[in-house]
């Protein structure tokens, strides 16, 4: 299954010519997970996941006690077998991102940028606490974000979609 408009985090690749994305990335089952992770799942603050959370091989899913922190909204914490599908089906979708040529690279901040749909790398990303990052783009668009070693969205941040631009 392939979706509209995705943020994919993948690695820093060589310099070559820019890659246009004529289409989303598919994730095939990962697609329906909002978080899949391997060992453990600890959120610390309120927190609204939209999705299921997939674990596998770890069972421990903790600190989603209901609002004020942390809640799921159309899913639920999994660990059944299936969840090692949807592992496999995102390793194949991070490597085909992790391939792809930034059209922008030596990004830090994303705060208070506009981006149109595209591939944009850096070493460490970071969307500071209470900014916004706005991205501008149509219902099938996609960005994707290659760090080199974090993401990191701070505390009251926003990622603000615009002209059509959806998840």
């Amino acid at each position: 299954m392939a979706v509209g408009s995705a943020m994919v985090l993948g690695l820093a690749g060589a310099s070559q010519a820019a890659t246009v994305l004529d289409g989303p990335i598919n994730l095939g089952t990962a697609a329906g997970y909002a978080v899949l992770a391997g060992s453990t799942v600890t959120n610390s603050g309120a927190t609204l996941v939209t999705g299921d959370v997939g674990l596998s091989p770890g069972t421990e899913i903790k600190g989603f006690t209901g609002p004020p922190n942390g809640s799921f909204v159309a899913g639920t914490a999994r660990t059944d077998p299936d969840v090692d599908l949807a592992k496999n089906d995102l390793t194949k979708a991070f490597n085909v991102a992790a391939s792809l040529t930034p059209q922008a690279s030596g990004l830090s901040q994303l705060a208070g940028k506009t981006l149109k749909p595209g591939v944009y790398a850096g070493g460490a990303l970071d969307l500071s606490s209470g900014s916004t990052l706005t991205l501008d783009g149509g219902a099938e668009s996609v960005w994707v974000f290659q760090a080199a070693s974090t993401l990191v969205t701070g505390s009251g941040s926003k990622i603000v979609l615009i002209n059509g631009a959806s998840i």
